[in-house]
């Protein structure tokens, strides 16, 4: 999948690497392409989170997503949210 992908740029950002990493819930924002803001469980650990804003270009650009921002130390409970 996309998030999948962009695991090991995700875990560069946080500084971490993951052993567990499951897509909880995600929510999308059409611009020049689209912002995917994602919320992934990782590590096991039921409450631990990131959130993740990727943004995949348009098809005519020929460029791939990137992770754009990431949000560590987030919770279950936290609401994803645009950041």
């Amino acid at each position: 999948t996309l998030v999948q992908g962009l695991k090991a740029e995700i875990g560069a950002k946080t500084g971490k690497t993951y052993s567990q990493f499951r897509v909880e819930s995600y929510r999308s924002q059409v611009v020049a392409g689209t912002n995917y803001f994602v919320k992934i469980c990782v590590d096991g650990d039921n409450d631990a989170h990131v959130h993740a804003r990727i943004f995949v270009p348009l098809p005519h650009t020929q460029q791939p997503p990137t992770v754009v921002a990431v949000q560590d130390g987030k919770s279950c409970a936290d609401e994803l949210e645009y950041f």
